[in-house]
């Protein structure tokens, strides 16, 4: 044991002593060169004898390590140049199977923890790294031919791209970069979801968006990833188009994964417009956009997708699956879903008591639009009375045409329901939640509730538990009890007073 302890610690004496030479005489760097070569190679047997190597060894190398990870990026982005020398290389080598081999190596090499700190922790790392990550679906599709080993690259390049985002809140992104690398590579994503980086003042979410480039399912997938990763970073701020993206995915997609995405992104952009001031000019561009929700045909559309993001099941009885790298991407979206604050969901109650349909993210987004002030108005209760009675009109009558659509509507109108009403009955709303209003949910709820299934009412029961959390049963901010609680309560003793009584004259009997 103290042989091996002195030969590690030697190592590591004989390693500190090299790297004062220079790179190209370094045995060491020369060495780690040749391995990350070797972890290229064609054959599978020596590509993960390479990497086991490498993960042993590369803890070492501290900064000089630097040099190999930015030839990897490159190699990322274009897998015809030579890692050495960055130097085009036309060869047979170049063929599908080499570039599937250079590129399995390079996505694994840079999702091992050390790069990927190494990246986060130096932004002319993380600049590059993004932008050859942002543009690795197109390389593959290039590249390599086989379907099998392209399905197996794009899942690797989305785990890799996952991995990163956990950290990616954290990076300090530089003054210079926010204005010009970030704003490109946002407007890059825009464009392959197919909208363009602009806002026309005649535009709403009815009309049809500008294509850009024609991209698939998977491109469309991985770039509204792109954006829904840059929402919420205290560096950046995300243009009114990432908005109006937003809401038309969410409005005219019909089950892509592009739309449950963008809801998620939806619940950032509303959740930290509520908790951050605006800019008076971007608050009047934002106007533009969200304006058109006060049209019926607006918010059809657009509850109508909603409803559609809800979890499905077959008729077999199993989840929807897609490609394994699109439901990697669609799990990493609905955790970047969970923005509220725990006043709102409540540590005990993170998971749902009486419906495991009922998404508290979902109504935290009317509840966030709301008190970002972009469902009401004004703060004039008889406007307040109209537009709410609009909303709880319009989802109450979507379609559906089967059972599985007709039960994601009611978890929809029980979400909207419950988000609406938090934010109403919250100390910081700027409606009076009077009489008239409490009527209008008081109505709504009824007629929801009248003659469901038991499963209709756990989605229900899990409204009332979200509107009325952190606050007494029957109390709003005023000390009052409102319509519908009083009536619900009233309703609860007529029951139990009735049961009473029928076991009473039963035991007379």
């Amino acid at each position: 044991l103290h042989h091996v302890t002195r030969l590690n610690e030697l190592s590591f004496a004989s390693l500190r002593a090299n790297m004062d030479v220079d790179d190209v005489k370094n045995p060491f760097v020369v060495c780690l060169s040749q391995l990350v070569g070797l972890s290229a190679h064609e054959y599978d047997a020596i590509r993960s004898s390479s990497f086991k190597v490498f993960d042993k060894i590369s803890s070492r190398f501290a900064s000089k390590i630097v040099p190999t990870v930015k030839s990897l990026i490159a190699q990322l982005a274009n897998p015809v140049r030579d890692m050495n020398t960055q130097t085009l290389v036309v060869e047979e080598s170049n063929s599908s199977s080499a570039m599937y081999a250079k590129l399995s190596s390079t996505l694994h090499l840079l999702s091992r923890t050390k790069l990927l700190h190494r990246i986060e922790d130096d932004w002319q790392l993380t600049e590059p790294f993004l932008l050859s990550l942002s543009n690795s679906q197109s390389v593959i599709s290039r590249f390599v031919v086989e379907s099998d080993k392209r399905e197996k690259l794009i899942k690797s390049a989305t785990d890799l791209f996952v991995k990163y985002c956990d950290s990616w809140c954290h990076a300090n992104v530089p003054a210079s970069s926010r204005e010009n690398f970030c704003v490109t590579l946002m407007t890059s994503a825009l464009a392959n979801t197919g909208v363009l980086d602009s806002v026309d003042p005649g535009d709403n979410i009815n009309n049809p968006i500008v294509s850009v480039i024609s991209t698939g399912i998977r491109f469309e997938t991985f770039a509204a990833y792109i954006l829904l990763h840059f929402i919420g970073h205290r560096n950046i701020a995300p243009s009114v188009s990432v908005w109006k993206w937003a809401l038309a995915s969410i409005s005219r997609s019909t089950g892509q994964p592009s739309q449950n995405i963008a809801l998620a992104a939806l619940t950032r952009l509303a959740y930290t417009s509520a908790v951050i001031k605006l800019d008076l000019t971007v608050r009047a561009a934002l106007a533009v956009v969200l304006d058109p929700l006060l049209d019926s045909s607006s918010w059809e559309l657009l509850l109508r997708g909603i409803s559609q993001c809800h979890h499905k099941v077959s008729d077999d009885g199993t989840s929807a699956q897609w490609s394994h790298g699109i439901d990697s991407i669609l799990k990493a979206s609905d955790f970047l879903k969970t923005v509220l604050p725990s006043r709102l969901t409540s540590i005990e109650t993170e998971r749902s008591v009486f419906s495991n349909k009922f998404r508290k993210n979902n109504a935290g987004i009317y509840f966030s639009l709301v008190q970002a002030g972009f469902v009401f108005s004004s703060p004039s209760q008889e406007l307040a009375v109209q537009a709410v009675s609009k909303l709880f009109s319009v989802a109450g009558s979507l379609p559906s045409s089967s059972e599985g659509e007709a039960s994601s509507n009611n978890t929809t109108c029980a979400e909207l329901f419950a988000g609406i009403l938090r934010a109403l009955r919250d100390s910081a709303s700027t409606v009076e939640y009077g009489v008239p209003l409490q009527k209008c949910f008081l109505d709504f709820f009824f007629k929801c509730t009248d003659k469901v299934s038991v499963e209709y009412a756990g989605q229900w029961a899990e409204a009332l538990l979200f509107a009325y959390l952190g606050s007494p049963i029957g109390v709003d901010k005023s000390g009052l009890g409102d319509l519908l609680t009083t009536q619900l309560i009233e309703g609860f003793r007529n029951i139990v007073s009735g049961s009473a009584g029928d076991s009473t004259g039963g035991e007379a009997d």
